[in-house]
Order: structure tokens, then C-alpha cells, then sequence
């Protein structure tokens, strides 16, 4: 089966942490005997196309010259239009380069796999194309307030109720999907752990436990 991932982070290069998980889900699913291609934003000083651990990734440029292309990656694209709100011109952009690469390479695939509602799933609706939506939980908990936040809520339902399947990483985003899109049926499907990451400590001081959460430290992760 091809199967194509739609995301707005992956790993940049070899042992880069952004997006880990989902290289870790490509990785998978080639083991498996599931050929993968992914689509992610491009950044500065990345190939536009290569392949790692047997997933083909497809970056797709949204903005010229390449050190432009600032929107994605670092804490995430919320983050990173706060800290420059200049910034949010680059979603129009972004959102539709992303819809046209889309497009193009659903054909040759079985599954379109789009990771969170802002903005691949807003990319897959502009698309035309039929997916499946996985959600983080960063994209349920903004905070949807006044005007803007109507238009945030009567969007999120459009895509959430034009995906063929939606999933969840947690039964708290579960939760907060069904509270935002009433009657949405929400699969809880969490990402899973590579254990080999995880050793005994040397030294004879085994069996001491930390507990703590992956991802980028903020309370909104799922």
C-alpha cells in the first residue's frame, strides 16, 4: 500500500528532532512492507527531495529566497508567528503550495495521512482529496474566542467532518475533538515509542524512574 503523510514538521537531517514521531510512524510502516512518502515544508540548507530509513520525503518551498521560509519548525508555526507576527503572511502562501503538492501526489497513493488541522487539514480539504486526519492535541486547545475564534471553530468542524477518519494520539484530544465537532467519530490511536531509546542507566543505579512528556513543553501538547 503507498501511503502519503502530510505534515508541517519532519526531520530535517539525520538525528534531527523535529517531527521524530513521525519519522518513526514512516519507518514503521516500511517494515512492514508499506512503501511511504512524505510532504513536508522545506527550510533553508534541506533537499527538496531524499530519502531517510526508507521513506521518500518531498519538501515543498512556500517562500523565496529559501532563508524566508521561517514559518515552520523551532516551536511551531503558532509559536513562531508570535514571536514574528510578519510571520502570518506566510500562511496563504504555505497553505497553498502545500494543497498543490498535495494534490499532485495523492494520485500515485492509497492513504493521504494529514497531521494536524492547521494547515494540512485545511491543505487536504483545498485539495480535494480524500484523508485521513491525525490530531496532536496542539491543534484542539487553541483558545477559540470572539470572532476569531467562530471562524477557528467553524473551521475546524468543515475538516474534521470532510475527513474520511479521524484520529486522535490521546483520549484527552479525543475529548476536546467531540466537545469542539459534536458526532465526529474519533479514533484514539497513540504515537508510538521506540523503546531501544531507552537503556538501564549504568553504573549499578538501575531501576530509577523519570516521568515527564515528549514534546516541545508546552501544556497544550496531547
Amino acid at each position: 500500500m503507498k501511503i502519503l503523510i502530510v505534515a508541517s514538521s519532519f526531520p530535517r537531517w539525520q538525528g534531527d528532532w523535529a517531527g521524530v514521531f513521525l519519522l518513526n510512524l514512516g519507518r514503521a510502516l516500511v517494515e512492514i512492507g508499506h512503501d511511504v512518502m512524505v510532504l513536508a515544508p522545506h527550510i533553508g540548507g534541506t533537499p527538496k527531495r531524499e530519502t531517510m530509513c526508507g521513506v521518500e520525503v518531498f519538501r515543498f518551498r512556500y517562500a523565496w529566497p529559501e532563508g524566508l521560509e521561517t514559518l515552520a519548525y523551532g516551536q511551531g508555526m503558532i509559536n513562531n508567528v508570535r514571536k514574528n507576527p510578519l510571520r502570518f503572511l506566510l500562511i496563504v502562501p504555505f497553505v497553498v503550495a502545500q494543497s498543490i503538492h498535495l494534490r499532485r501526489m495523492a494520485k500515485g497513493a492509497d492513504i493521504v495521512n494529514a497531521h494536524w488541522l492547521i494547515p494540512q487539514g485545511i491543505a487536504a480539504v483545498l485539495a480535494r482529496v480524500r484523508f485521513v486526519l491525525t490530531l496532536h492535541g496542539s491543534d484542539v486547545n487553541i483558545r477559540f474566542r470572539g470572532a476569531f475564534g467562530l471562524l477557528m471553530r467553524s473551521l475546524f468542524r468543515l475538516v474534521v467532518r470532510r475527513a474520511e477518519a479521524v484520529t486522535a494520539n490521546s483520549t484527552a484530544t479525543k475529548e476536546r475533538i467531540e466537545t469542539l465537532a459534536p458526532g465526529v467519530d474519533v479514533k484514539v490511536i497513540p504515537m508510538g515509542v521506540d523503546i531501544e531509546l531507552f537503556s538501564r542507566a549504568v553504573g549499578g543505579r538501575g531501576g530509577e524512574l523519570a516521568k515527564g512528556k515528549r514534546g516541545r513543553g508546552r501544556t497544550k501538547q496531547g
